[in-house]
C-alpha cells in the first residue's frame, strides 16, 4: 500500500495543472487567450510524448524511467514560472508548459500497473482498480477547488506553483516504492490472435 499512497499525493496536482496555469499566466499577463494557449501545449505535450514514457516504463521498469523523467519536469516547471515572471514571448511558455506537460509521470497508468502485477489472477483486483478509480475522481474534483481557494485567496502565482512541490515528495519516493518482484522489467506477453472463421450458415 506504500505505493499507493505514494500515487494518490503524487496524482495531486492531476486536477491543478490546467486552471492553475491559466490563473497563473493570465494574472501576470493579463491575456487569457495566451493563457489558454499555454495551457492547451502542456496537455498536448502529454498526450504527444505518453504513449512514449509508457514504452520505455514497460521496456526498462519504473524506478530507472521515473528519476530522469522528474528531474526533467522540475527543471522545465520552474522555467514556466521564470518565464511568466519575465514576461516572456508566448512561444517561450508554451515551449516550457509543452515540455513539462511531456515530462508529467504517469503514476495512474503506473500505480495500476503494479497493481496488475501483485494481484493478477486474484478477485481483489478488481477492487483495488476501483479503489484507484474512485481516487481519481477525488482528485479530478478537489483539485480545481483547492487551487481556486490558493489562487483567490492567497495568490494566484501561489496557487500554481502549490501544485507541483507537493507533488513532488511522493514522485520522488515512488521509485524506491518498488516491490522487490517488480524491480526488474518483465516482457509484456500479448494473447495471440486467432483468425476469424466465417459463420457456418
Amino acid at each position: 500500500m506504500r505505493f499507493c499512497a505514494a500515487g494518490l499525493v503524487g496524482r495531486l496536482q492531476i486536477g491543478m495543472t490546467g486552471l492553475g496555469t491559466v490563473l497563473l499566466v493570465a494574472s501576470l499577463r493579463g491575456r487569457y487567450g495566451l493563457a489558454g494557449e499555454v495551457a492547451a501545449a502542456g496537455s498536448a505535450g502529454y498526450a504527444l510524448v505518453s504513449p512514449l514514457v509508457a514504452q520505455l516504463a514497460d521496456r526498462f521498469g519504473q524506478g530507472r524511467v521515473l528519476p530522469p523523467l522528474m528531474l526533467l519536469y522540475g527543471v522545465s516547471t520552474v522555467g514556466l514560472i521564470a518565464c511568466a515572471h519575465l514576461r516572456a514571448p508566448g512561444w517561450a511558455l508554451m515551449g516550457r508548459s509543452g515540455l513539462a506537460g511531456a515530462a508529467t509521470p504517469q503514476l495512474g497508468s503506473m500505480v495500476r500497473a503494479r497493481w496488475s502485477a501483485l494481484l493478477g489472477g486474484s478477485p481483489l483486483l478488481q477492487a483495488a482498480f476501483s479503489l484507484e478509480s474512485v481516487a481519481d475522481e477525488v482528485l479530478f474534483v478537489a483539485g480545481p477547488v483547492l487551487v481556486t481557494l490558493l489562487a483567490t485567496e492567497i495568490s494566484r502565482r501561489r496557487g500554481w506553483r502549490w501544485r507541483r512541490p507537493r507533488a513532488w515528495p511522493a514522485r520522488c519516493y515512488w521509485p524506491c516504492s518498488v516491490p522487490p518482484n517488480l524491480r526488474r522489467a518483465r516482457p509484456v506477453r500479448r494473447a495471440a490472435r486467432r483468425p476469424l472463421r466465417a459463420r457456418q450458415p
